[in-house]
């Protein structure tokens, strides 16, 4: 780690321990790239705003700062607002996540979020979208089990399911799908159990971990979430456990520990310093969803078979190429030049058929396969095995 990543880490865990933050010679510039990457500026000028030394840095983190504190009361509005309309139509919801977390944060604003995860009964679907563009929501994006909502730039995903199914996650489905067995309903929607909402972070956070990358703002939730709930540890082990995450999430407490030196009322792992060292670059490197390592582009078409199924790097390519050749249904029925697809899947290989004359004779970039090194894919599986994931 460089002096700017052990400084942010510092701060970060200054933050979570209610502790004061102290100056240091640091490139400011360098912590706000950090900062902007890992969305969490906010934090980091709370703590520093009184010895920043760099004014453009210190302006662009009181403007993020007061932007999230504006953002987070003007969606709390919004939110209320749905939330009094679902309830009245006796749409049963829950609300997951960000937002739920962000109350738990003594500064709930500077908990930032990108959207608003909200989840539904199937059987709802329709009823729920009417209401919410008779409220002044636009639909923008509608793919598969979930559906991307905009009112005054506030972005709202309403799901029928709590994870997206792939190669070898049935279990995983199956218990999280459950949901509504797991909570009860509190201020006008179903609230999750925290026990099972901290099981499901964990869930969440090792899909982005091994499919998109992950960053240090889904552990401070994780960290949050032990601090201010008594969670019941016996319980969440016995859970977590048979999902197979258990020791992922000693794990996760185990970093947690070292980057923010927090406590924990059960035995976390013990984390070796090359595994520290290697996992820290690459949280700094991901950014919060890993959208800045372009490595994760890469090797993410192959995690469901080296990690669901177990299966060789040969098979991997060979799936990740038929799924690029051929797309699954959910995906070629968004695509606007096969709207035949919408309702009759049956008619797939044809959609296969005019999507290859489509990109043939259209102007549209080619849809390119990368394949990534042998050597970045054994790597890669290497630290998903390390995770125990």
């Amino acid at each position: 780690m460089n002096i700017e990543q052990q400084f942010f880490l510092r701060v970060l865990s200054d933050y979570l321990n209610n502790r004061e933050s102290t100056a240091e010679n640091i490139d400011w510039r360098v912590l706000l790239e950090y900062s902007k990457q890992q969305q969490l500026q906010g934090i980091i000028y709370y703590q520093c705003n009184n010895f920043i030394s760099d004014n453009h840095v210190k302006e662009s983190l009181k403007e993020a700062f007061y932007v999230s504190k504006y953002s987070y009361m003007q969606r709390l509005i919004i939110l209320n607002g749905l939330t009094d309309q679902l309830y009245k139509n006796y749409i049963e919801f829950s609300i997951v996540k960000g937002y739920e977390v962000a109350k738990l944060f003594k500064n709930p604003f500077l908990r930032t979020m990108g959207d608003t995860d909200i989840i539904i009964h199937s059987k709802d679907r329709e009823i729920v979208h009417n209401i919410m563009i008779k409220n002044g929501f636009s639909c923008y994006k509608n793919v598969g089990d979930e559906w991307y909502y905009d009112k005054n730039g506030f972005l709202f995903e309403v799901h029928d399911s709590m994870i997206h199914p792939h190669d070898g996650n049935e279990y995983l489905l199956e218990y999280f799908n459950n949901l509504w067995a797991h909570g009860r309903v509190a201020d006008k929607y179903f609230k999750l159990d925290w026990n099972f909402h901290f099981c499901y972070l964990i869930q969440h956070l090792s899909g982005h971990l091994l499919f998109t990358g992950v960053g240090l703002r889904q552990f401070i939730d994780i960290v949050v979430v032990t601090q201010n709930i008594e969670l019941d540890w016996l319980l969440i082990e016995k859970e977590l456990s048979t999902l197979g995450l258990w020791e992922f999430t000693r794990i996760c407490l185990g970093f947690c520990h070292k980057w923010f030196n927090v406590a924990f009322p059960i035995d976390v792992a013990d984390v070796d310093k090359m595994f520290f060292d290697t996992v820290t670059d690459k949280i700094f490197k991901d950014g919060v969803f890993g959208q800045y390592n372009q490595e994760n582009k890469v090797i993410a078409p192959y995690v469901d078979s080296l990690v669901y199924k177990d299966r060789s790097i040969l098979v991997s390519r060979l799936l990740k190429i038929k799924r690029q050749l051929f797309p699954s249904y959910e995906v070629m029925k968004e695509k606007p030049y096969v709207k035949f697809l919408k309702h009759n899947k049956f008619l797939l290989p044809l959609g296969w058929l005019f999507r290859g004359v489509y990109l043939l004779f259209s102007n549209k970039t080619r849809p390119e396969i990368q394949f990534g090194t042998n050597e970045d894919i054994k790597r890669r599986a290497e630290m998903y095995k390390r995770w125990r994931l």
